[in-house]
Parts: C-alpha cells; sequence; structure tokens
C-alpha cells in the first residue's frame, strides 16, 4: 500500500504517524535515546520488505521489562543501536511475528516479551522475565559492557525489573511513583518506550553511583554525637544520607573532594538541632558560606544548587571533633 492510498483510507492514522517523533539513538554517547526527529514521507510497506533493517519488536503498550530488554539490546547489541522499534498485538500464544517468519529465524529482526521466542519468558521459562533473558545473553556473547561498575549497575537493575514484572514489589509504600506505574500513565506504546528509555538510563547513571559510595562508605569514620550515632565519609557521589540512615546513623558528615562541598546531615524522625553548630562553625570561619535549612536538620557549604559558595576549609576531622564537643 502506498502513501497516498493510505492517506485515502486511514486519513486519521496516517496524520498521526506523519507527525509522531520516532527516535534514535546517540552512538557517539552510547545513550540509548538520542533526540527525536519528525518524519516527512511515509510510505506504507509490507513488513516482508523490511528484512534486511534492524527491527526490535514488543507488544503494544510494553511492560518494563520489555523497554529495559529493549533499552539493553539498542545500547549493547552490536548493529541495533538504531534498530527501529514495532508494537504488535498479541494473544495466548504470544502473537504473530513482525515479519511473517518463524520467530527468532530472521537476525534483523529480535522479538522482545513476545512470540515465545529467545526472550519471551511465556515460553516456559521460569524464574526469568524478558529483560534478565536479554541480559544473561548479552553477558554469554561477551556484548555485556567491560567496566564492572556498569556491568553490576545493569546487573542490580535487571534485579529489580524482576521483582516488578513478578508482582514481589507490590504493596510497598508510594507504589504510585515507581517506574511502571509512572510509565503505564502513558497510553501511546512509542512515548512510553521512549520515556522509558530516559529514566532507565537515568536509572544506571544513579545505580553507578550506589556502587561508587559503597565503596567510599568503607572508608566511613564512626562517632558519637549528642543526638546518637554519627557517620563521616569523603565521596563524590549523593546518597550517603539515605544510607546512613538505613545503617542507624542519626547524622552524616560528608566532604565532596572533587568541588569541595561539605554537608552535615540529620535524619528528620531525630532530636537533632544544628542551630548550635552552625553558630560554632560559621565562629570558628567566618568567611565561608555555610546554610541552615529553617528546619535545624540541615548545614551545608556549598551545594549542586549552589556551586558559587565561599567553601569551608574544615576537614572531616574538625568538623567531627565540633560535633562530639556539643552539649546536649
Amino acid at each position: 500500500m502506498n502513501y497516498e492510498t493510505a492517506q485515502t483510507l486511514f486519513p486519521e492514522l496516517v496524520e498521526r504517524v506523519r507527525f509522531r517523533h520516532i527516535f534514535s539513538p546517540s552512538t557517539s554517547s552510547g545513550n540509548a535515546c538520542g533526540e527525536p526527529r519528525r518524519i516527512k514521507n511515509v510510505e506504507f510497506r509490507n513488513p516482508k520488505e523490511f528484512n534486511n533493517m534492524k527491527t526490535l519488536v514488543t507488544h503494544v503498550k510494553p511492560h518494563l521489562d520489555d523497554i529495559y530488554g529493549i533499552w539493553l539490546l539498542r545500547t549493547y547489541l552490536p548493529g541495533f543501536s538504531q534498530a527501529k522499534i514495532r508494537f504488535i498485538p498479541i494473544d495466548e500464544k504470544g502473537g504473530k511475528t513482525w515479519d511473517g517468519r518463524k520467530v527468532d529465524s530472521n537476525p534483523s529482526v529480535i522479538h522482545v516479551g513476545i512470540c515465545r521466542g529467545a526472550f519471551d519468558e511465556h515460553r516456559g521459562v521460569k524464574n526469568a522475565s524478558a529483560a534478565t533473558l536479554v541480559w544473561k545473553y548479552l553477558k554469554r556473547k561477551g556484548f555485556a559492557p567491560k567496566n564492572r561498575r556498569e556491568r553490576a549497575a545493569l546487573e542490580r537493575i535487571a534485579d529489580y525489573v524482576y521483582a516488578e514484572d513478578t508482582g514481589r514489589l507490590k504493596g510497598l509504600p508510594h507504589r504510585n511513583v515507581m517506574l511502571p506505574v509512572l510509565l503505564s500513565g502513558f497510553h501511546d506504546s512509542l512515548q512510553r518506550t521512549r520515556i522509558g528509555f530516559l529514566l532507565l538510563q537515568s536509572l544506571l547513571r544513579v545505580e553507578m553511583s550506589v556502587l561508587a559510595l559503597e565503596n567510599d562508605w568503607k572508608r566511613r569514620i564512626e562517632f558519637k554525637t549528642p543526638w546518637g550515632r554519627g557517620v563521616a565519609l569523603k565521596t563524590a557521589v549523593g546518597g550517603t544520607d539515605d544510607l546512613s540512615y538505613r545503617n542507624g546513623f542519626v547524622l552524616v558528615v560528608t566532604h565532596n573532594p572533587k568541588t569541595g562541598d561539605r554537608g552535615i546531615r540529620a535524619a528528620a524522625d531525630s532530636r537533632a538541632d544544628l542551630r548550635t553548630l552552625a553558630r560554632k562553625i560559621r565562629e570558628r570561619e567566618p568567611l565561608a558560606q555555610w546554610y541552615l535549612h529553617h528546619s535545624g536538620k540541615l548545614l551545608l557549604c556549598g551545594d549542586a544548587v549552589a556551586p558559587r559558595v565561599r567553601r569551608s576549609k574544615l576537614s572531616l576531622a574538625e568538623i567531627v571533633e565540633l560535633i562530639k564537643n556539643l552539649k546536649r
């Protein structure tokens, strides 16, 4: 069917496709989702004519495990960084393949989570999701990244996606702000996938930061405060307060050696009050621009949102000593 015929028979569909943004990844940055481009001319063809076009196929309104599987293939499988993404309806048997061939018989077309192919857990694979099947394949074939931290982060994401896909995380607090629920708000399959790519790229960075923090955590300094246990460490990544509170500390002191930022954070449910500490620090170094939050539980000198302030020159040991000498 050519463009003119399609426009006559399906005018609304053609108009929607004409102005839809199709995205392709940036191969230079390794990012799985690049800037969108607008289609100027659309020609409708039989899928069998695209046998040599790299194509990734999943079901309409894809789930998180399908999106992660496609993202992994686009990011790490050679030759698929600019693969087209297609969506098809499925049935109780997994649906018909995109190109009309037997599933997995065309190396240029990969079906994810459908058609009972290699990357479809519904063919009877236990303890797996579409994403974990893709991830295991990439590792087995040597396509997974060599960087240990990136590889470990991808492994964690695969475990998280599997737990989500199998319902193990349902019923948790704040469920409505977790990735699958957020993605379900996008009813257009392409838009949902595109947003999913962006969120997964961000999640990869977060998980890599967490791994770096866990390494820095090994060199932490533990001490006593008037309000409970305190911890201090040098690290260039965020998330220290969350990790500290989960390990039973009520106060965390950080120094970012790259930016010179210093921070003192107290757990929201603790009895800590940093106003006296703020006064003593300002007396100690009046030129440093320390910011005390009105809650009395946050004391900062330099931050991502305040990069131009005059930094403190106090060492972690000096700040810890000031805290230890405070009276309850």
